[in-house]
């Protein structure tokens, strides 16, 4: 899950119903499988992969902590995190776009609503599936 950093401003539920909160499932190749259009059926995937867990897989933890040498690698998953973000970005744009051109009364949303840049997220939370 990614935060938007919105410094008090309130973006367009419309657009974004879970704002200021974004959702992308990415695959390790980079491919977006789903972007945050799609946050209910990421959420249930999530539900499913974490139901009845109370606490971490240590197996699995230790796997990434040794795959990324205990998160000083973590190159991978960065540019990974970059692909989510400039995903969401497109989409955002593209659905605002659409919503000008086929409803009446639309409005181009302010500069500070609109997202353009990747400093304007942060990591709230991961989930990684291997």
């Amino acid at each position: 899950m990614i935060n938007c950093l919105d410094n008090g401003v309130h973006y367009n539920t419309a657009i974004n119903p879970l704002a200021p909160y974004f959702l992308a499932y990415i695959r390790m190749d980079g491919t977006v499988s789903y972007n945050y259009t799609h946050a209910k059926h990421i959420l249930e995937i999530y539900r499913l992969l974490c139901q009845g867990a109370t606490s971490p897989y240590e197996k699995l933890c230790e796997l990434f902590n040794t795959e990324t040498g205990y998160c000083e690698k973590m190159t991978d998953y960065t540019d990974l995190l970059k692909t989510a973000a400039n995903e969401i970005i497109s989409v955002f744009k593209k659905r605002s776009a659409h919503k000008l051109t086929s409803e009446r009364g639309a409005l181009i949303a302010p500069l500070k609503q609109q997202l353009d840049n990747l400093n304007q997220f942060e990591l709230v939370t991961w989930l990684i599936v291997k």
